[in-house]
């Protein structure tokens, strides 16, 4: 889902902001997402910093 989401992202930042967005960025902007959606939502007291 957070896969999709920045896809979404990277996809309409061209349209409508003019930038361009690579491969990496993406792979860079899901990585960070997830670690911050699991960090924040997770149960594990071990995650949380």
């Amino acid at each position: 889902m957070i896969a999709c989401w920045c896809i979404w992202k990277a996809r309409n930042k061209p349209i409508f902001l003019g930038i361009e967005i690579t491969g990496p960025k993406v792979m860079e902007d899901v990585k960070s997402l997830g670690f911050l959606w699991i960090k924040n939502g997770a149960p594990f007291k071990a995650l949380r910093c």
